[in-house]
């Protein structure tokens, strides 16, 4: 799916759904990601790390999905857009 999103003009991204925030994805070094990466993340966004650093889990209402145009999609919202 994430192949025809590209072609489509989405770039992953995740929402904050309590405050409507949302980024696009990074790597920790805040370049940009051509996939879901959690190390680049705002670090209040982040509920645990481990020893290295390394994100393993989000606080809750944190949602994958994708950016386009300056709106995000969820995962389901960019599979219709695309239909």
């Amino acid at each position: 799916m994430s192949e025809h999103n590209r072609s489509a003009n989405f770039v992953p991204g995740y929402l904050d759904s309590v405050s409507g925030e949302w980024v696009l994805s990074r790597f920790r070094d805040g370049s940009p990601a051509p996939v879901h990466v959690l190390d680049g993340l705002p670090p209040t966004w982040v509920a645990r790390r481990d020893a290295a650093g390394n994100v393993v889990q989000t606080r809750p209402g944190i949602v994958s999905g994708f950016v386009r145009d300056g709106l995000f999609y969820t995962r389901e919202e960019a599979v219709l857009a695309l239909c």
